[in-house]
């Protein structure tokens, strides 16, 4: 909910369907029986803040298809890239079913009527089109879709919505390691993309980040340096060569080398700047960093024997470069899967679902951690509560800000909705018209929500009331 001195999530990437796995230290921990954690009681009050405006919106299935909310999901069905919002409404990046599906952007009004289709975009020749993801500020609409051409590259392809027709801005190569994660924020008059990807030695992954101008085209990062041949040398000197030096990150490289970085996440802050989210990780043991440098592909940890924790950098997006170091927010023992962010008038403000098991499905914990930020745009000492201690269900939670405090909305482990507060003055409520659901974008108190139907996909948006 859009309040004063409040800047909002403008680009929401990877919308969970099924499950989703993606994957500080230091910093102050309260107790989950404190104050904080007491207003984000899991339970919930009996009254309820939200309410369906209209009926579901349909798209990839029959408006007339009746589908149960336990139907099991069928393959190939419909896919969320990404959703953004502004005054009138949302706009939605998706797919269509089957297994090549053309990619669409839809449009849905705020009062959850007149679900339109403005653009659709046939598969392309070669390769296959994942769904786009979208990001709107100050009347301009970016629509970013990843193409991938199997073992041979990937380049993500940004465009500037102008009515029904997309005009491209500029291609963003991507790397061939095994993580496809991307995001986007609208910010002026080109739109700002983070992306992940492994270094050229292939040991970790790491986060990098552009402003897309008008025909620009990223290079890759060059290939590794090949090991040297082990014929004998001709040479006759007896002094061994000195090895290569390590080949220096390119300049869009905001993650360190210290960390193991993936799924970045943008969100908009004060004064033109913005923050850069990312989760970090290491081996829990040495067994299992045995493990990932015998078995695991580059950058990527086995899911179940490594430590997660969020880090977050403040940029500019005009240079795209970091104005500080990073930052760890949450505990660097844990196991954090998923996350969503906000930047609020008091900090930045971060809820990551964490869980140590995350393959067996047993229902994570949700964390909220807080970080002030000074006028230099130096990042200070983060608190972190406790939402739920168990029984999330797997995805990403959805964060939203209002003048009483930070709002939290997710899935317990029955998929049933939930409404909570941290940070502030905002009651625990039980949601029924969240059931199943999954928030992806939001304007003011209204909240667009999708959940899978069929091979097709349902949105609807709800009113919460403050």
């Amino acid at each position: 909910m859009r309040g004063i001195d409040v800047w909002v999530l403008a680009a929401v990437f990877g919308v969970p369907t099924l499950a989703s796995c993606s994957r500080c230290g230091g910093g102050s921990t309260s107790s989950a029986t404190g104050s904080a954690s007491t207003s984000a009681s899991a339970a919930g009050s009996t009254a309820t803040r939200c309410t369906a405006l209209g009926a579901p919106a349909r798209f990839g299935i029959d408006a007339q298809t009746i589908v149960a909310k336990d139907e099991s999901p069928v393959p190939f069905a419909a896919e969320i890239g990404g959703a953004s919002a502004d005054a009138e409404g949302f706009f939605v990046g998706a797919r269509a079913p089957g297994l090549t599906g053309s990619t669409v952007v839809l449009h849905l009004d705020a009062s959850g009527a007149a679900l339109r289709t403005l653009v659709t975009t046939p598969p392309p020749e070669k390769g296959v089109a994942r769904a786009p993801f979208v990001a709107t500020s100050g009347g301009k609409t970016f629509v970013a879709t990843l193409l991938v051409e199997e073992g041979s590259k990937r380049t993500l392809d940004v465009a500037e919505l102008n009515g029904a027709a997309l005009s491209r801005i500029g291609l963003v190569p991507q790397g061939l390691d095994e993580s496809e994660d991307s995001t986007m924020l609208s910010f002026g008059a080109a739109p700002v993309v983070s992306w992940d990807d492994a270094d050229a030695a292939g040991s970790i992954g790491r986060v990098r980040l552009v402003r897309v101008s008008s025909g620009m085209s990223v290079p890759l990062v060059p290939a590794p340096i090949p090991a040297p041949s082990a014929a004998p040398s001709t040479s006759t000197s007896t002094s061994a060569s000195p090895p290569p030096p390590p080949e220096a990150a390119p300049p869009d490289v905001l993650s360190p080398s210290t960390s193991d970085a993936s799924f970045p996440l943008l969100v908009a802050g004060p004064n033109g700047k913005a923050a850069l989210f990312w989760l970090a990780e290491r081996p829990e043991s040495e067994a299992a960093l045995a493990a990932q440098l015998g078995e695991a592909d580059a950058g990527e940890p086995s899911q179940v024997e490594a430590h997660r924790w969020v880090e977050v950098v403040i940029i500019d997006p005009k240079t795209g470069r970091a104005l500080g170091p990073p930052r760890a927010l949450t505990s660097k023992d844990g196991h954090a899967q998923t996350m969503a962010a906000v930047w609020t008038g008091a900090g930045l403000v971060v809820v990551v679902r964490d869980d140590a098991r995350p393959t067996d499905g047993d229902g994570g914990a949700l964390v909220a951690s807080r970080a002030p930020v000074d006028a230099a745009f130096t990042i200070g000492e983060p608190t972190t509560v406790t939402i739920a201690a168990s029984d999330v269900a797997p995805g990403m939670p959805f964060v939203s800000a209002s003048e009483s405090g930070v709002v939290v909305l997710y899935l317990d482990g029955q998929d049933g909705g939930r409404l909570v507060g941290v940070f502030g003055d905002v009651r625990a409520t039980r949601e029924p018209a969240l059931d199943d659901r999954h928030v992806i974008a939001a304007t003011a108190d209204r909240f667009l929500t999708s959940r899978l139907a069929g091979r097709g996909l349902e949105l609807l948006v709800l009113r919460c009331a403050p």
